[in-house]
Order: C-alpha cells, then structure tokens, then sequence
C-alpha cells in the first residue's frame, strides 16, 4: 500500500489540466487523512491530524483505493478541499459550515467534471505491465 496511486494516472491528470486551461484550479499532492463522519473535525483533532503530518482529510476514498489495489487496479484518487481547518482553539478563524462545504463542493465540482472528461477521453488505454503475480507495477 506504500504506492497506491498511479504515477501514470498523477501525471496525466496535471498534464489534462494545463491542457484545458481550468483556471483557478490546482492540483497538489499530499497526504490525505480519513476521518469518520459525517461531521467537521473539532480544533483538536484538527491539530492532532495536522501534527501526524496529514495535509487534508476527507470521509471516504480510502476503504475503496485499499480494495483497488489489493486487486490488481491502477488506482487515481481526487478530492475537492472544500474548507480549511481552525488549528487553535482562539484562533478568530470562523469554523466552517456544512452549508459552505456544499456550496464550495458544489461550484468546484464543475471544474472536477472537466478535467475527469478530458482525461478519460485522452486516456492511453494500452495495458500497464504487471508482475509477476499479476500485480499492477508502479
């Protein structure tokens, strides 16, 4: 599980990207921290994640990329940040609502369906070499 998304597919994605000129949005990689939910993370545990070196943290992707590889796929995660997290406690940082997280989602997500379009239509759909044991190679 060490490499579970696909350099072919990370670098496909930034090269889509710039292709089709989304303006304003960035794709950045990082480590991405899965919480339970559905809930916003307090102060604390906002900390405590940022402390473990986390970058953003989400509520799904990672049961899914863990069956993925563990079948043989090439795995490409995405993920739309849709708020910033309140890392101290008097801080004057106003704490999201699940309102904003929907209304952020929901503008960004236009922009996710073009870049995933324009991938899977210049997708290269040849085979990825495998191992030996049939595994996807990295």
């Amino acid at each position: 599980m060490s490499k579970a998304y696909s350099k072919r597919l990370r670098d496909h994605a930034q090269i889509t990207a710039k292709s089709i000129g989304l303006q304003g949005f960035t794709l950045r990689e990082g480590v991405y921290f899965m919480y339970t939910g559905p809930c916003i993370e307090t102060v604390s545990e906002g900390r405590f994640i940022h402390m473990l070196g986390a970058d953003v943290v989400g509520m799904s992707t990672c049961p899914e990329v863990t069956v993925t590889v563990h079948c043989g796929m090439e795995v490409f995660g995405i993920s739309i940040v849709t708020n910033k997290s309140a890392l101290k406690s008097d801080s004057d940082e106003v704490v999201c609502t699940i309102e904003e997280v929907l209304d952020t989602a929901a503008v960004r997500s236009k922009d996710l369906q073009k870049l995933i379009t324009a991938m899977v239509e210049t997708l290269d759909l040849h085979p990825t070499p495998k191992n030996k044991s049939g595994l996807v190679q990295y």
